[in-house]
């Protein structure tokens, strides 16, 4: 694998043993925090309401970091329902009275 990837050996086992880095970690952390957050709003917030809710909450970040994130974690808000007009006016049935009969000037 080193050979097709032109790495040497020393290099692979010693990027393998290296801890996480700090962004990774805030990365993971804000991924955590965003999930938590969804979940309250039953998945009606999109990336600039949740972070508000983050900076709200005292989460120093972007929006920008916060919708890729989203992206990235498959986190996204419920879109609305079109509306969808369902009626048909021109009809070949009956038309009820007019029982009340009122005049209207």
């Amino acid at each position: 694998m080193c050979r097709v990837l032109a790495l040497s050996p020393g290099g692979y086992y010693d990027w393998r043993g290296r801890p996480t880095s700090g962004r990774t970690r805030r990365s993971e952390a804000l991924v955590i925090s965003i999930k938590a957050i969804h979940a309250e709003v039953k998945a009606r917030y999109g990336s600039p309401r949740i972070h508000a809710e983050l900076a709200a909450r005292g989460e120093a970040c972007c929006v920008n970091t916060v919708a890729k994130l989203m992206r990235e974690h498959g986190v996204a808000a419920k879109t609305k329902r079109k509306f969808r007009c369902t009626t048909d006016s021109n009809h070949d049935r009956p038309v009820a009275d007019n029982v009340v009969d009122r005049q209207f000037e």
